[in-house]
């Protein structure tokens, strides 16, 4: 590992609700040059760039730079990218909200590969590296418990609490749902990387962040499909009058702040992140409880009068299943609490109105 080198960013998935919100926040809290691998530099430099939330920051031409990683999956798929690169924050992987079309039997070829074999294929590239000094990555507090718990097809038993030490086997397949290949890959992505740290024992720190849901404006979207669209979609159809006969895991995070613990995840020195043991993965948990239908009465108070143009709705309905987790540490270690969930909610459906009224 160089200590000489300058600190230079890479990050993934920057095209995407968490990905973007990361890039803003380092761009705004950093002075650090930024990489971003994209799968297609044409296509994602200049919608990038032309975003208003990035042409706001006058940034220098040095500022940011684009390289292009074609398949996450292969081997030394990320070495021309990491080249010079000191820190690297990796956040692409998929979703299951775009990827509604596909069946669980596809699930190996979208979710697993993706995110098991693109984690290790990115950690073997940092290791052949001589200048990195830290990675993060983005996991998911899906990857802490069993999938019957984040699907609620069963109560957590009382007493329990996962935090970021928890972990947990992932469901085996086939899938009976795309939820549940997801829950899988995340599972299997993060204790894979965790079995390579332990037996490459790296000269430099991993770091995994575990968000709950993650709901917040998503500024890399400026029309009212993109609006509702991704994770966010989950709190939004219910403000949009959604009544589901089922439970919901009742654990989310603002988009910020996963943003702000990636960044600080990076960059914070060793010992505040607590990443200095070599051969150990350092794990921050992201997320609070939640009563989703909260959601329900900031729309009543704080957008009456779009409920009564007919563009939101007070009669959606949502139960809740609580869902223990403990992200207290994270709140510790980077000195702030997360976002309340009234703060989440106003977030999403401004956005919603804001775009909605310009169409």
């Amino acid at each position: 590992m160089s200590t000489t080198t300058q600190t230079h960013l890479l990050l993934t998935g920057a095209t995407g609700h968490i990905g973007f919100a990361t890039l803003l926040h380092a761009l705004r809290h950093t002075s650090h040059p930024i990489r971003l691998a994209v799968r297609d530099v044409s296509k994602a430099q200049p919608s990038i760039l032309s975003n208003p939330a990035i042409t706001s920051l006058n940034l220098p031409s040095t500022r940011l730079s684009f390289t292009s990683v074609l398949d996450i999956t292969t081997q030394g798929a990320y070495c021309e990218a990491l080249k010079g690169i000191t820190h690297v924050i990796h956040i692409a992987s998929p979703i299951p909200s775009a990827h509604l079309s596909a069946s669980p039997a596809e699930a190996e070829e979208i979710f697993i590969a993706p995110a098991v074999n693109g984690t290790l294929s990115l950690l073997e590239s940092c290791n052949a590296s001589s200048t990195i000094q830290r990675v993060v990555l983005l996991s998911s507090v899906v990857a802490t418990m069993p999938a019957k718990y984040w699907a609620c097809m069963a109560p957590v038993p009382e007493g329990t609490v996962f935090d970021a030490n928890s972990r947990t086997q992932p469901p085996p397949a086939p899938y009976i749902s795309l939820q549940q290949a997801y829950c899988a890959s995340k599972v299997r992505a993060l204790n894979e990387a965790e079995r390579w740290v332990s037996e490459k024992k790296p000269d430099w720190g991993v770091v995994a962040v575990m968000p709950g849901w993650v709901i917040g404006r998503d500024w890399s979207k400026m029309d009212v499909a993109g609006v509702k669209s991704g994770t966010n979609m989950q709190m939004l159809s219910l403000c949009l009058g959604a009544r589901s006969e089922g439970k919901k895991a009742g654990c989310a995070v603002h988009v910020d702040d996963v943003a702000r613990v990636c960044v600080g995840a990076a960059f914070e020195d060793e010992k505040t992140v607590g990443c200095e043991e070599r051969g150990v993965l350092r794990g921050f948990m992201a997320g609070r409880r939640i009563e989703w239908m909260g959601a329900v009465e900031v729309v009543k108070k704080e957008f009456g009068r779009e409920v009564e143009q007919g563009l939101l709705s007070t009669e959606g309905v949502q139960e809740t299943m609580v869902m223990p987790v403990d992200g207290s540490e994270t709140e510790r270690v980077f000195g702030f609490e997360f976002l309340p969930w009234e703060e989440m909610v106003r977030s999403v459906v401004g956005h919603y109105v804001e775009v909605s009224k310009e169409a």
